[in-house]
């Protein structure tokens, strides 16, 4: 389910936009975009029917950038499992959980940041379990004078890299 969920209450507040709005709790921000103080972030979300998000996150800077470290975590509930013949069986859950790491830098003597972010990412549904890996990359081009920022990015380029399929 989980890559573009929304998982922070920055996400949830923008409805999906805000590529640009630097926040370590975003899973729609450019790797371009972390900040160079330091900061901690944390998001609580109860949507209905038991579904959790839980986050937190911290930029901080790092050589001459800075990097970002969150993790996420999302629950979407326990079931009732039905076999075949609608006969009842096992309650099961299902949940996701992520880390992402953040790297990005300013050109020397140019308006221009890259940024670049991986994350390994798991989803679980009963005794499933399937691992991804992926990065994003992205570039910002800042000019101060006139407060104007023009980004490029690109999420989510992975692998699968495990998949437990034994459900039972």
């Amino acid at each position: 389910p989980g890559l573009n969920t929304f998982t922070s209450s920055v996400d949830l507040s923008l409805g999906g936009s805000g590529f640009l709005y630097g926040s370590s709790l975003s899973t729609k921000v450019n790797p371009a975009i972390t900040h160079k103080n330091k900061k901690i972030s944390t998001s609580l979300i109860r949507y209905p029917a038991q579904i959790t998000s839980e986050n937190i996150g911290i930029e901080f800077p790092l050589r001459k950038g800075s990097g970002s470290l969150s993790i996420f975590h999302i629950t979407y509930g326990t079931f009732q499992g039905y076999n075949e013949v609608a006969e009842k069986t096992s309650k099961y859950t299902s949940q996701d959980f992520s880390i992402r790491g953040s790297y990005s830098r300013s050109v020397k003597k140019l308006p221009i940041r890259f940024g670049l972010s991986t994350r390994i990412f798991r989803s679980s549904l009963k005794k499933m379990n399937n691992y991804f890996i992926d990065i994003s990359f992205g570039s910002i081009l800042m000019l101060d004078k006139s407060n104007f920022k023009l980004g490029f990015s690109i999420h989510h380029i992975g692998k699968q890299i495990y998949n437990d399929s034994n459900v039972d």
